[in-house]
């Protein structure tokens, strides 16, 4: 049918791809937060059993973070600071974007002091398809704009679609790693994943500290584009 994606066409197996990696995700946060609602009762269970059931939960959690992170490369990372800089001719996929901020919020949410909740790329892609930004702006004003439309799109939240809002008492993680990753994406490249890696710890603790004396961004682009220009130039 027109406007259909065939089952096994790129775009099709790209949205497969990120549905998948959606559900793992999912699955790794249902088993911590069943591990943490077990806590209290675990005293009630046999030693035995009780590290039988913690080891299976982490092992289920643990498979399913890997599977949840899309196998990335330099390029990849590339594309997806195109997509924010706008400034390839063709303009980039969105679903490129989404598979590397799926890559980059995994990453920043393996930092158990900072707890952040779920992404869901699918969600995201959706969000940013058929969204028409002004020509004129600069790359971090644009930045800006996809940030805090993301940010209000409920892709990211307890429960990603239905549980997406900033308000809860982790909002100041959530928005910091939602900043972070576009400063990452703004700054100049690494020459791999490694060094990727390293931009964005660097720029998720650049963006706390700036925001600790900031304060929320939030429908404040001006601002926010301001801090993703000095940011990702310092960095």
């Amino acid at each position: 049918m027109k406007g259909i994606s065939a089952p096994f066409s790129d775009k099709g197996f790209a949205s497969f791809e990120m549905s998948l990696r959606d559900a793992f995700r999912g699955v790794a946060c249902f088993v911590e937060a069943t591990e943490d609602a077990l806590e209290p009762a675990a005293s009630l269970v046999p030693s035995p059993l009780r590290r039988r059931v913690k080891d299976a939960l982490r092992s289920i959690e643990g498979h399913s973070k890997r599977l949840s992170v899309a196998p990335i490369s330099i390029h990849d990372i590339a594309a997806a600071a195109v997509f924010v800089h706008g400034s390839a001719p063709e303009p980039a996929s969105p679903q490129s974007f989404a598979a590397i901020f799926g890559f980059a919020w995994d990453h920043l949410s393996q930092d158990n002091n900072r707890p952040r909740n779920m992404v869901s790329e699918l969600l995201l892609s959706s969000a940013l398809s058929g969204l028409n930004l002004r020509k004129d702006q600069s790359a971090y004003q644009r930045g800006a704009e996809l940030c805090l439309h993301l940010r209000n799109s409920r892709a990211i939240g307890a429960v990603p679609g239905l549980i997406g809002d900033f308000a809860h008492k982790g909002r100041a993680n959530d928005e910091a790693a939602l900043v972070a990753i576009f400063v990452w994406l703004l700054c100049d490249r690494a020459l791999d994943i490694p060094g990727e890696e390293r931009l964005l710890d660097l720029a998720d603790a650049l963006v706390m500290a700036m925001l600790d004396q900031s304060g929320s961004l939030a429908d404040e682009p001006d601002r926010l584009a301001i801090m993703l220009e000095t940011a990702s130039q310092h960095i």
